[in-house]
């Protein structure tokens, strides 16, 4: 059975990407850092493997990819897991900055490398999965530090797209607003996910999706699927949750 690695799994989007990959035949490994009990939980329903690593560690994170290779079966990994801090681009705050360099860029581009000197010594055709955001399509200076690290990613999915062809695909998938996130009231959030061309928020199973058709796929590198709805196309002055 091909396998799946999929980082942030025991909540929110990651678990939902991992409750549909395992509906489609695959074995998920379900990467946590501090929630256990929900990862362990998720593990007993669709019998996953659960694999804890703190992705703010380069050991760490070298060590998940490394784990997870020795199964031998890996076929994808889809780099879910993300900090979601907030800070503005006139208040930068240095833990934030740091964490979300790590975390949301450093952690995803060295496990890529680690799965493509695998693939390639292997001849494994495989693929790297990069959750993105539509932010980095039409920036605001909301959430800079998260940001900034979401188009260094974005940069980085299509730089590591051409130096590990032909064996690895990168692609990216870069969600609108799908959940309700920091202090978004639900108010807020069903005003704002409806503030693109189609009216309409993402869904989890959208993005499931959008991420079995290249995990599945054979010809897609480099690229990167936004969606959003069409909001990107907006270009709004502010994130949508500080929007009134």
């Amino acid at each position: 059975m091909k396998s799946v690695l999929i980082t942030g799994a025991a909540k929110r989007v990651g678990r939902g990407l991992a409750l549909g990959f395992a509906a489609a035949d695959w074995h998920v490994f379900a990467h946590y850092n501090t929630s256990r009990d929900e990862a362990l939980s998720l593990a007993g329903e669709i019998s996953a493997t659960p694999v804890q690593a703190d992705l703010g560690s380069e050991q760490e994170a070298r060590g998940l990819i490394a784990t997870c290779l020795a199964d031998g079966n890996l076929q994808c990994v889809i780099n879910s897991a993300s900090v979601f801090d907030y800070d503005f681009a006139d208040a930068l705050d240095s833990d934030i900055w740091q964490s979300a360099q790590a975390v949301n860029l450093y952690a995803p581009v060295i496990m890529a490398e680690e799965f493509h000197t695998f693939a390639k010594a292997n001849d494994k055709k495989s693929c790297v999965i990069n959750m993105l955001d539509n932010k980095v399509f039409a920036l605001n200076p909301d959430y800079f530090s998260y940001t900034v690290a979401k188009a260094g990613l974005l940069a980085a999915t299509r730089m590591q797209a051409m130096a590990f062809a032909p064996v690895l695909r990168v692609c990216g998938i870069a969600p609108g607003i799908t959940l309700i996130s920091g202090d978004q009231s639900p108010e807020n959030f069903t005003k704002t996910k409806a503030i693109n061309p189609l009216g309409k928020g993402c869904t989890v199973d959208d993005l499931v999706g959008s991420a079995l058709f290249i995990a599945t796929g054979t010809y897609a590198s480099g690229q990167v699927l936004t969606v959003d709805g069409g909001q990107a196309m907006i270009n709004l002055p502010r994130d949508v949750a500080y929007l009134t």
